[in-house]
């Protein structure tokens, strides 16, 4: 997995087929070769479409859920997340380098709400409204064995 770039979205929802289409298409042939695009393996992600419905797709790029940030970034200061020069451009000025970003999840407080990590590394599981602008922080698997 890698979280070495973010973007920025608005209305965020992982089934949201603009912020999949955009990781798949322009972030992936963007930031990566053809002979790097070979090694990343095809996931399947479950993400929760509402309180009570998990469904799944099928990504070489996706976002983490709250589970695999724990796991994967078990410290707060893992978890923190700087704008980059791209995400700068698209949103301006800001003071705070760090910034927050969202988890493929909906939070607690309704259907319209998506967790994230807080600027300081926490993990918001009532989240943000989906209609917000949000930080994205791309993450894949990658076959290291070739």
């Amino acid at each position: 997995m890698d979280g070495s770039e973010n973007i920025f979205v608005r209305s965020f929802r992982w089934d949201d087929r603009n912020v999949r289409k955009w990781l798949k298409n322009e972030f992936i042939v963007g930031a990566f070769g053809e002979v790097e695009m070979d090694l990343i393996i095809e996931t399947q992600n479950i993400f929760t479409k509402s309180s009570d419905v998990d469904e799944t797709t099928d990504d070489f790029v996706f976002i983490l859920d709250s589970k695999e940030a724990e796991k994967y970034l078990a410290e707060e200061d893992e978890r923190v997340c700087q704008a980059t020069t791209y995400a700068k451009r698209k949103v301006g000025n800001k003071e705070s380098e760090n910034v927050p970003w969202v988890l493929r999840e909906v939070g607690g407080w309704s259907d319209i709400c998506v967790m994230q990590v807080k600027e300081n590394g926490e993990i918001d599981m009532q989240g943000a409204w989906t209609t917000s602008y949000h930080y994205v922080r791309p993450a894949m698997w990658v076959n290291i064995a070739e």
